[in-house]
């Protein structure tokens, strides 16, 4: 519950599960099915609008059903699953942020909002390959993540300023580029992500600023974008916080994710190329055909 990201949870799921199928419980027989299952079910529930993390359950699970026994040989199949899973991981990081620099040609100032491993990666390979670039990093309230993105920046080298989230109006002119990370993608091109990415979307359309996510392709969910108050996810921790003293009949919102348009989206750095928002329908299929060989 720490972590933050989808890309960062789901790669510390990989050794959990791996460690869990190593268990004492299942060497004395319990179903390593069945521990799976619970587990990924309560893992899922953390992020429930998160697709990534039913995808990657599902994948490593299915099939099984009907073998929910004790068998070891179950728990050999779906730990090779994770290794072919976290390989392949591996290598759509890498043509990630390799393409992901590549879009940072002739750009040197970008615009990050919240934490994202996918971004970062990013910005790393173009602080090593291109050089620093003048990084403009929000605080991404009430999530607070923008402080440790800052310092993860300037340890990369970039030239970083930090500020409040209601400030980008005053310097999305200044900007070259938005890259944004992606909790969520949807089969109609339209992106939920930590609250706050929708509005600098909007601002960045008006000044002629391109946004790209950055994202694996096994955060597509299987529909359409859903309507924004079916978002449930909220801060995990309290917010504004005991600091600020409201009336009990103030109603708190603790909401942490908006969604943003496709058409507010210039296109999506994924492991497989840069698609545009229209191209995001059935680009899972081809991964997860590719996890199967």
């Amino acid at each position: 519950m720490r972590l933050v990201g989808a890309s960062a949870c789901v790669t510390a799921i990989c050794p959990a599960l791996n460690a869990l199928l190593s268990a004492p419980q299942v060497a004395a027989g319990a179903s390593p099915y069945r521990l799976l299952e619970r587990t990924g079910a309560a893992f899922a529930a953390l992020k429930p609008d998160t697709a990534a993390y039913v995808t990657v359950i599902g994948w490593l699970l299915h099939g099984m059903a009907e073998e929910a026994s004790t068998d070891r040989r179950l728990a050999a199949t779906v730990l090779a699953r994770i290794a072919r899973l976290e390989a392949y991981r591996a290598e759509a990081g890498r043509r990630i942020a390799e393409l992901g620099t590549s879009l940072m040609d002739g750009r040197r100032s970008v615009l990050v909002h919240d934490y994202s491993s996918s971004v970062l990666a990013v910005l790393e390979r173009t602080a090593a390959t291109a050089g620093p670039l003048i990084a403009y990093v929000t605080a991404a309230e009430p999530v607070r993540q923008g402080a440790k993105v800052a310092r993860l920046l300037a340890a990369q080298g970039h030239a970083v300023h930090f500020l409040p989230d209601t400030s980008v109006g005053r310097l999305i002119g200044v900007v070259d580029i938005v890259l944004t990370g992606v909790e969520n993608l949807y089969q109609d091109g339209v992106l939920a992500n930590t609250v706050g990415t929708f509005p600098i979307a909007l601002l960045a359309a008006r000044a002629r600023v391109p946004v790209y996510g950055i994202t694996e392709l096994l955060k597509i969910a299987p529909h359409n974008a859903p309507e924004i108050g079916e978002l449930t996810a909220t801060t995990l921790h309290e917010w504004p916080g005991d600091q600020v003293a409201l009336p009990k009949a103030v109603i708190v919102h603790r909401e942490v994710l908006d969604l943003t348009p496709a058409e507010l989206v210039t296109g999506y750095v994924t492991e497989i190329g840069l698609l545009t928002p229209a191209g995001v329908a059935g680009a899972l299929d081809p991964v997860l055909a590719e996890l199967e060989r």
